[in-house]
């Protein structure tokens, strides 16, 4: 044996192995096992919410009393004092952050004794739903960077007692 070390060779499972190849298996080895267990990359991803409430539009009397949109890219909120048969149209404009279409469902708190109606455009004018494509359903698709206005609309039976409803919120939620 101490022959073929000299030769720089020794045996392995009866085979003559040089002793040059086996420090590079051993080195490699070694440096393989090194790497996995001492190498390690980190890194770190601020994830934002792709889809965002950016305004929220309610007027009683002349004054935008929707609040909330400053605060929270996900809810706006508003109190009012409605009576029976009154109607109050909200405009809530999303924009879609995200690089690809972005689904989202638009929802309200339930309101006794109203109907609440979903559609597609606001009148930013005259502070009303524009209803001329008809109510719109959950999950609402918006494209990529678009942003848009959209309308809840409450509407309060006749029978109803006269209430003040606070607050009412209206919730964006991507789905």
């Amino acid at each position: 044996m101490l022959n073929k070390l000299r030769k720089g060779q020794v045996t392995i499972l009866g085979k003559a192995v040089p002793i040059f190849l086996l420090a590079i298996l051993l080195t490699a080895g070694t440096v393989s096992a090194l790497l996995t267990a001492y190498i390690t990359i980190t890194g770190s991803a601020t994830v934002v919410q792709s889809v965002v409430l950016t305004d929220c539009q309610l007027y009683e009397g002349g004054s935008d009393v929707c609040t909330g949109e400053s605060h929270n890219p996900e809810v706006a909120s508003f109190a009012v004092t409605v009576f029976g048969g009154d109607i109050r149209d909200v405009g809530i404009k999303i924009k879609n952050n995200a690089p690809i279409d972005a689904d989202f469902d638009l929802m309200s708190t339930a309101v006794s004794d109203a109907t609440i109606s979903y559609y597609g455009g606001y009148d930013e004018i005259n502070h009303e739903c524009d209803t001329s494509g008809g109510t719109i359903s959950n999950p609402i698709t918006l494209g990529t960077g678009a942003e848009q206005f959209y309308c809840v609309r409450y509407v309060w039976d006749v029978a109803a007692s006269p209430v003040t409803a606070d607050p009412i919120t209206i919730t964006v939620s991507p789905v």
